[in-house]
């Protein structure tokens, strides 16, 4: 929920997963940890990677807006879309009351979109930026609500060393994001820079 430009969940209860990620596993167990129910929800191309109980969504309609009404109380539900193949508009955007978010492991605006390791690498940038936004109707556009940056170590050399090494600072962010929201914690949004 965002109110005069902070972020934050009043009594964040459940967290619902759109999309795909590789640590699902870790991510649902620091949700446990936090004592805070979890959801997956993919799209069938997706769901073939998921060894976990999910739901399958191919597009935002009516059977999806029924789902999240059903089962869920928005207001203490926070949306994370990890790589989704869902378009998130205005409406959907709306329904979610603002607690449709998105984790990036890059930095914003200069880094959107995919491909960030590949792109750092050719440029030799050493930056590693775990960041997390609100959605909005652009892709990665949305106001920063807290990121943390550092220096990727020597030994980085190829993309999946980037990768290994990015993941586990992820899911320390993760950690610590979450237990800021459950704690009750506020965060100013800091809004993109459009010229950039």
């Amino acid at each position: 929920m965002v109110l005069k430009n902070r972020f934050y969940i009043k009594e964040l209860r459940q967290i619902v997963f759109i999309g795909f990620s590789p640590v699902f596993s870790d991510l649902l167990e620091t949700n446990r940890k936090n004592n805070i129910q979890s959801q997956i929800l993919s799209s069938t191309d997706q769901s073939k990677r998921i060894f976990l109980a999910h739901k399958i969504f191919d597009k935002i309609d009516k059977n999806l807006y029924d789902f999240i009404s059903d089962n869920y109380k928005i207001d203490k539900t926070l949306f994370i879309s990890l790589g989704s193949r869902l378009i998130f508009d205005k409406k959907f955007i709306s329904f979610t009351k603002g607690n449709l978010i998105n984790f990036h492991g890059a930095r914003l605006p200069y880094d959107s979109g995919g491909g960030g390791f590949s792109w750092r690498i050719m440029r030799e940038d050493k930056i590693d930026n775990q960041l997390v936004h609100l959605i909005d109707s652009g892709i990665d556009t949305g106001p920063v609500i807290t990121n943390n940056s550092s220096i990727y170590p020597k030994w980085c050399k190829i993309p999946i060393d980037y990768e290994e090494h990015s993941t586990k600072l992820f899911l320390k962010f993760y950690d610590g994001f979450i237990k800021k929201i459950k704690n009750g914690k506020s965060f100013e949004l800091k809004h993109q820079m459009d010229y950039i």
